[in-house]
């Protein structure tokens, strides 16, 4: 059932649920209707053993909130290791990595409110920028045995069926 109305404005809503072992799942939503939104996910939730609903904020409180950027630097860039550095610093993001999955790939982090500031920098210095998201890091793990990982499997299948859902994020680790 899509419980967005296209014809009223969509508002990006973040639902919070405790998991077990201080684990915290955000659930980013983009909706019409907020309260049929959180109803229909709330049914999942109860039906759950393993998960309760939190009051606004309680989970976000767990997670540093930062923009990431990721760019392929220029083609004719030399030495970009110390480059990309040196471009970060130079365009405020807060931190450059390397990527450790893609090669010639960089992440630039940034605050939430200057990551589209720093994204356009890069693009002025001829950064191709694959992505830029804002992200939510968890602060400390929680670890889950096999069995509560399964049942938080079968919830995550369960809230992401939902047209709503537009990212999950936790501090959830595998034991």
């Amino acid at each position: 059932m899509d419980h967005n109305d296209k014809t009223k404005p969509q508002t990006s809503v973040m639902l919070e649920i405790k998991g077990p072992r201080n684990a915290m799942i955000l659930v980013a939503c983009l909706t019409s209707n907020k309260a049929l939104t959180k109803q229909s996910l709330a049914t999942f939730v109860r039906r759950s053993p393993v998960v309760k609903w939190l009051d606004s904020g309680s989970a976000l409180s767990k997670f540093d909130v930062k923009g990431q950027i990721y760019t392929k630097p220029p083609p004719d860039m030399e030495n970009p290791d110390d480059t990309t550095l040196d471009d970060g610093i130079e365009v405020g993001a807060e931190e450059v990595n390397k990527s450790e999955v893609e090669e010639n790939h960089y992440e630039f982090i940034t605050a939430p409110q200057d990551m589209m500031a720093v994204k356009t920098k890069l693009e002025k210095k001829k950064y191709e920028v694959v992505r830029a998201e804002i992200e939510y890091i968890p602060i400390e793990l929680a670890v889950l045995d096999k069995d509560d990982l399964e049942k938080i499997a079968s919830l995550y299948e369960k809230l992401e069926s939902n047209p709503d859902v537009v990212q999950i994020y936790d501090n959830i680790e595998c034991a």
